[in-house]
């Protein structure tokens, strides 16, 4: 007996939204923005979670096979048509061409590396950290689908050192993966480690064009001993790092990068972008 394709290996469209699903998401078409009424969005938010539906969605002409019920923003793809980083990305896309390679720490489920993929020319590098097993998953599944082949995923974290860390993982949003964890029933998983310049070396990068960093709160130990540890000439020219859990930080992230000659060109309520030398 044959057995059902599975949410790895389905042919995309194999989870598109059903005429019950567009009825309760009141959504015709998931890729166009359009947030719903607040009572529509609670309830829509209360099925995604109790149903644990799966959707193929194309999003900024990329497609996705997105998880609602345990990852914020896929829910916020699904309910509203966007992510909630659409400025960072258009930056993204507007710049990366600019630099020799994209460097994804916390990639998550993928967009920023296919933004990358997308601008860059062929032949420059894009390298993806995701070290949680299930998103990283995803991850390969979503640059599978969209033929971004030539980016190179890494399933560990960026730490200080080689070894294994914990990290804590919340129910409904994975992309919250943390090495801090925050309530008690966060689930603990242990995960290989690697320092960011040991990384890179094994792939011949020897500097760093633009770097994402968003790994809620331990960007500090991810960046700074790169910093710390290589000469200037290896830095990168371009930093996009969240910020908004600066609290869980050891080191002031933002004070060393300006200390180091970063300039700030950019930020929102949860992300800065810093600039070494040349022109915003």
């Amino acid at each position: 007996m044959i057995g059902l394709p599975t949410e790895v290996d389905a042919p995309f469209g194999t989870f598109a939204p059903d005429r019950w699903a567009r009825f309760v998401l009141g959504k015709r078409n998931a890729d166009r923005p359009r947030r719903a009424w607040p009572l529509r969005r609670k309830i829509g938010k209360a099925w995604l979670r109790k149903t644990g539906r799966i959707f193929d969605i194309v999003f900024m002409g990329f497609r996705l096979r997105l998880h609602p019920a345990s990852n914020a923003g896929d829910e916020a793809i699904v309910l509203n048509g966007i992510h909630g980083e659409e400025d960072e990305f258009a930056r993204v896309a507007a710049h990366a061409a600019t630099y020799e390679n994209f460097i994804d720490i916390g990639a998550n489920i993928g967009l920023y590396s296919l933004v990358a993929a997308r601008a860059l020319p062929e032949g420059r590098p894009i390298v993806a950290f995701e070290p949680d097993p299930r998103t990283a998953q995803r991850l390969k599944m979503h640059l599978a689908l969209n033929a971004a082949d030539r980016v190179v995923v890494i399933e560990a974290a960026v730490s200080p050192e080689k070894g294994e860390m914990s990290i804590w993982q919340p129910a409904h949003n994975i992309g919250c993966t943390s090495a801090n964890k925050r309530f008690d029933d966060w689930v603990e998983l242990k995960v290989p480690t690697l320092p960011l310049a040991d990384a890179l070396a094994g792939l011949g990068i020897g500097r760093i064009g633009m770097l994402k960093i968003d790994i809620e709160g331990f960007e500090d130990r991810a960046l700074l001993p790169y910093l710390d540890t290589m000469p200037s000439e290896s830095w990168p020219r371009y930093i996009l790092i969240e910020v908004c859990h600066h609290k869980y930080w050891q080191r002031d992230t933002v004070a060393e990068l300006r200390a180091h000659g970063y300039r700030e060109v950019f930020r929102n309520a949860r992300n800065m972008h810093f600039e070494y030398g040349g022109a915003a």
